[in-house]
């Protein structure tokens, strides 16, 4: 369950998903764990995890604030709420959309921290092939595939073809993908994929990853990512050493290194 640990809710905003106070959200649970020959469970590791066993608190899954609506609506409340599951649904699919577009963006800056890795055209922001594959998860074989598909049946899904330049590239014998050309591939497999997870994955690709690529772009060109990458550069000139106790930063000791100036960073 490990990779779906970001799914996880806290239990308060489980509830607020719910419109239902904390202490009637863990009664409703109490009501599960009581019963074990009924069609109403809560299951470890499918619906929640434990914060705390021994205190008793839990962060939840979507599944699980998707039982615990559904026992509200049909149990709970003998169904006189109507519409009550189809709003939360709809609250739980709002929380997932910003939930991707946060680890698109994550994914984005963890990998994307140098203008130099990156080739700018205009509009286009170009990364290298293995940059690519890694954003889209996947190896050479899936996005070879993904392409070959989307050049051969771009028409019938409506799109335009695929175009040198404009979503994909090579400079100097490496291949390119654009922001354009990246979420076509993803939307392409998207639309092949079976498993479900991976398939998610592809689809908040497509759907982020070009506004998170341009801020990326425009944070790398600002005056605060050159200050910050000129104190990166200063600190490896000095092999990461304290130049007035001569200690050195390792994975033991990472003390706060600073960098000092002859002039106000917020200056250029």
């Amino acid at each position: 369950m490990s990779n779906r640990k970001h799914d996880l809710m806290s239990a308060e905003e489980t509830a607020q998903i719910l419109g239902i106070q904390l202490k009637r959200l863990y009664s409703i649970c109490k009501t599960f764990d009581a019963r074990d020959d009924d069609q109403w469970d809560l299951a470890e590791g499918e619906h929640f995890e434990w914060l705390s066993r021994t205190i008793g608190t839990r962060r939840f899954y979507e599944e699980g604030a998707m039982a615990i609506a559904k026992y509200i609506q049909e149990v709970d409340t003998a169904g006189r709420l109507a519409g009550f599951v189809d709003a939360v649904v709809e609250k739980i699919t709002n929380r997932r959309k910003r939930t991707r577009q946060m680890l698109v963006r994550r994914r984005v800056i963890l990998e994307v921290k140098d203008l130099d890795d990156l080739v700018v055209r205009g509009n286009l922001v170009f990364v290298k092939r293995p940059r690519a594959i890694g954003f889209l998860d996947t190896n050479g074989k899936g996005l070879n595939a993904a392409a070959r598909r989307e050049q051969q049946n771009y028409a019938l899904s409506g799109r335009e073809p695929m175009e040198k330049g404009v979503h994909f590239d090579t400079v100097e014998d490496v291949e390119y993908w654009s922001q354009r050309g990246l979420v076509r591939i993803a939307q392409n497999m998207s639309e092949n994929l079976s498993q479900k997870s991976r398939r998610a994955w592809t689809e908040a690709v497509a759907e982020v990853y070009e506004d998170a690529i341009e801020q990326q772009r425009k944070y790398l060109d600002s005056f605060d990512a050159k200050v910050q990458k000129a104190k990166a550069q200063v600190k490896a000139l000095a092999n990461n050493k304290c130049q007035v106790t001569l200690e050195k930063q390792t994975p033991a000791s990472p003390f706060d290194m600073h960098v000092h100036h002859l002039f106000d960073c917020s200056r250029d």
